[in-house]
């Protein structure tokens, strides 16, 4: 991010500006003014001002179980994905300073990927690749078409990452598709994964469910969620934190939220070992980006055809 804004928006940043900073200098570029203390303000700005502003819509999920009784009309999908390619040889901290944008020269197929001596100025084209399925040609700004996705139900997928029911997801799925949706939200488990070693990554059952979300033609929305599920008596599925960081918990408590009365809560970790390596030898920032970095690898065919149109991060507790 960093690298964009020195590069492309002339922001005199400092080379290791935190978030504050870059919000602060964000705000002052579109006009408001920035006290010492973060005080931001602004007055209306003229209706001149106000129009120069694009509109974009959002892909939102819903819920399977809503489109029982409902049907969405047809249009024809005119996008075209951006995909991220990452080198196995990059690092957490190579990502401090990197801006992820999407390029609209159709005939630039690849962007380099070789790395450089600096993390400090690292440039989005050693990251970034798009990869043109060729199906479509566009994106929905300016159109009245609004892209339905739709959540399936967590659960298809157990804590073996065995899918259980391939027969219920096919019939899921063709139902869905007679509504006529764009596709489907899965949602990818960290303690399913990766749930008994460090690093030793199972994706069996998601491979097997996208391979059928494929063959139906639907394009898929993946959310890679970092916490725990379930829990509650109205909770028919259960699932933690992956069973060897848990084990780390029972003799380093410090790694999950605590409250003022000192409860521990195990649905998410820290932010405090974000950058501290308490996950054997790992820190918290390091182990998402292991874990994301291989399910890019595992599922790159799926980022090439374009079926994977987006990806999500859930950080807990329970996706806040």
């Amino acid at each position: 991010m960093l690298a964009g804004l020195r590069q492309y928006g002339n922001f005199p940043l400092p080379a290791r500006a935190d978030m504050n900073d870059v919000l602060a200098a964000l705000a002052r570029e579109a006009g408001w003014t920035v006290e010492a203390d973060g005080t931001t303000y602004r007055q209306s700005p003229p209706p001149s001002q106000m129009a120069s502003f694009a509109v974009r819509s959002v892909e939102s999920p819903v819920s399977s179980a809503s489109l029982k009784n409902c049907a969405v009309k047809s249009a024809a999908l005119d996008c075209q994905p951006s995909v991220l390619r990452i080198d196995e040889s990059l690092s957490p901290s190579s990502l401090d300073s990197v801006v992820m944008t999407e390029r609209e020269t159709r005939s630039e197929k690849f962007a380099s990927a070789s790395p450089i001596n600096s993390v400090d100025c690292l440039d989005a084209d050693q990251l970034i690749q798009d990869v043109r399925s060729g199906e479509h040609d566009g994106d929905f700004a300016g159109t009245s078409y609004v892209p339905v996705y739709a959540l399936l139900a967590t659960g298809f997928i157990n804590n073996f990452s065995q899918l259980v029911d391939p027969q219920g997801i096919r019939q899921e799925l063709s139902h869905m598709k007679s509504l006529d949706i764009d596709g489907v939200v899965v949602e990818c488990w960290w303690g399913i994964v990766e749930a008994w070693s460090p690093q030793k990554y199972v994706w069996s059952g998601y491979r097997e469910l996208f391979n059928i979300i494929r063959e139906f033609k639907l394009k898929l929305q993946v959310v890679l969620a970092f916490h725990e599920y379930g829990g509650s008596d109205a909770d028919q599925v259960l699932i933690s934190l992956p069973q060897w960081v848990l084990e780390i918990g029972k003799e380093n408590q410090d790694i999950f939220f605590t409250d003022r009365e000192g409860r521990r809560n195990t649905e998410y970790l820290s932010w405090g070992i974000d950058k501290e390596r308490v996950l054997k030898g790992r820190t918290g920032i390091e182990v998402y980006f292991d874990f994301m970095r291989s399910f890019r690898m595992e599922f790159d065919d799926l980022f090439a055809e374009g079926v994977i149109s987006a990806i999500e991060i859930g950080l807990g507790a329970s996706g806040s």
